[in-house]
């Protein structure tokens, strides 16, 4: 097993149209302004993916909006933030297509 730490939203926001379904102007300034209300959940697994699913049985109402090897939270932000707008090179993104 793996260290992960899973950055999620709380279900109060909604981070949809941010992450995987495109981002607008707005949402970028938001992101460079305030930055999202975001947490982290440590935790060990087999995989990014049952790292994920792990956070969403702690959390079920929160999305989940990164996965990070590693158990820092700062270092999962600072890789979450260097991420290409794309995201499709994320490797976790890439295994939750249908």
């Amino acid at each position: 097993m793996r260290h992960y730490m899973v950055l999620y939203q709380p279900s109060d926001e909604n981070t949809a149209d941010l992450f995987g379904k495109g981002l607008n102007a707005i949402d970028i300034l938001r992101l460079i302004n305030e930055g999202p209300d975001i947490e982290g959940f440590p935790c060990q697994a087999d995989s990014f993916d049952h790292a994920a699913e792990q956070c969403r049985n702690a959390y079920p109402d929160a999305d989940v909006i990164w996965v990070h090897e590693g158990t820092d939270l700062e270092a999962a932000i600072d890789d979450w933030m260097d991420a290409p707008i794309d995201l499709s090179d994320n490797p976790w993104n890439n295994r939750n297509e249908d």
